[in-house]
């Protein structure tokens, strides 16, 4: 801190935009939560948990940046859901586009053909801000809890009374099911 000033000076460390690649972000994140070097697998995927939530990190297709993801449920197998489903990622999509930077997909397993909900973030490599790859990861974990919450049915729910009015009964078609 300099005489006089109440403000700490700040050092804002400059990355060379045409090395930062996937190894060089992951080693950052690796030395800020002292993780373990062999902590990237052989798919070139490294995956941490935090607060309950496995966080997927792996390089994009275009090399230009990092996808960051995690499973928020995995759909029941009634293709009766299927509609619901996927208006329900249409309708999260919407509400977490306007206010986060992530996004939900069903993504389909080809070899066992279950399906899952996940939701993803993307960081660009030359965006150089740890904290926006930070604020990436919570925002993920907060979208995550944001559709499990949406997902899961009613009659699981500690509040089942009050989520529904006496004079609209639940339907069944208005359900979603998730497997944890």
């Amino acid at each position: 801190m300099r005489a006089g000033s109440f403000w700490p000076v700040v050092h804002i460390e400059m990355f060379d935009v045409k090395t930062e690649t996937f190894h060089t972000v992951i080693g950052r994140l690796r030395k800020q939560f002292m993780l373990p070097e062999s902590i990237v697998d052989s798919n070139q995927e490294m995956t941490i948990s935090v607060d309950g939530n496995e966080i997927v990190f792996r390089p994009g297709e275009s090399g230009r940046e990092l996808i960051v993801e995690t499973v928020a449920g995995v759909c029941t197998d009634n293709p009766d859901f299927a509609r619901m489903e996927i208006e329900c990622l249409l309708k999260t999509n919407l509400s977490l586009n306007m206010f986060r930077k992530s996004i939900a997909v069903l993504q389909i397993d080809a070899m066992s053909s279950s399906a899952a909900i996940v939701v993803r973030a993307f960081f660009r490599y030359d965006d150089h801000d740890e904290h926006q790859l930070l604020d990436a990861i919570m925002d993920l974990i907060s979208s995550a809890e944001t559709l499990r919450g949406v997902m899961t049915p009613f009659h699981q729910s500690k509040n089942a009374s009050a989520a529904r009015s006496p004079q609209m009964p639940m339907r069944q078609e208005d359900i979603m099911f998730l497997r944890p």
